[in-house]
C-alpha cells in the first residue's frame, strides 16, 4: 500500500512539470497581435503661426520635433508640433533674431504673433 501511494505521488509529481499545451493558431496570432500594437502617439498642439510683420520671416523651433517655418509677411501658417517645451528662433531680412522658449501641452490650439518690424 505504501509502494502504491509513493507511485501514485512520482506521477503526479510528473505531471505537473510536464510543459505547457501549446497554444492553438488562433490563440498564438492573438497574442502576436497584442504584442505589436503600438501606443498611439501623443496628441500634438495645433498652433497658428502668424507673420504680422512687413517682410517674410523665417521661424524655427526645436524640442521634441524641429521645425523650420517660412511666413509671408502679413500671413499665418499652421503647424502640429508634438508636446513639449521648444526653443524657438524668429529671423527677417534686416531685423535682430528674436529668439525665446515656448512650451505647448497636447490637444490644444494656440496663436503665435510674430511682428519683426
Amino acid at each position: 500500500a505504501m509502494r502504491l501511494l509513493f507511485l501514485l505521488a512520482a506521477s503526479s509529481f510528473l505531471v505537473s512539470c510536464a510543459p505547457h499545451v501549446a497554444p492553438t493558431p488562433e490563440q498564438a496570432a492573438a497574442r502576436a497581435a497584442i504584442d505589436t500594437v503600438k501606443p498611439l502617439p501623443p496628441i500634438k498642439a495645433l498652433i497658428t503661426v502668424r507673420n504680422l510683420s512687413e517682410r517674410d520671416i523665417m521661424v524655427g523651433v526645436r524640442g521634441p520635433e524641429t521645425q523650420m517655418i517660412s511666413i509671408p509677411m502679413k500671413a499665418k501658417r499652421t503647424i502640429s508640433l508634438p508636446p513639449g517645451t521648444y526653443k524657438w528662433a524668429a529671423t527677417a531680412e534686416k531685423t535682430e533674431t528674436q529668439v525665446g522658449n515656448k512650451a505647448f501641452e497636447a490637444g490644444q490650439q494656440y496663436v503665435w504673433d510674430f511682428n519683426l518690424d
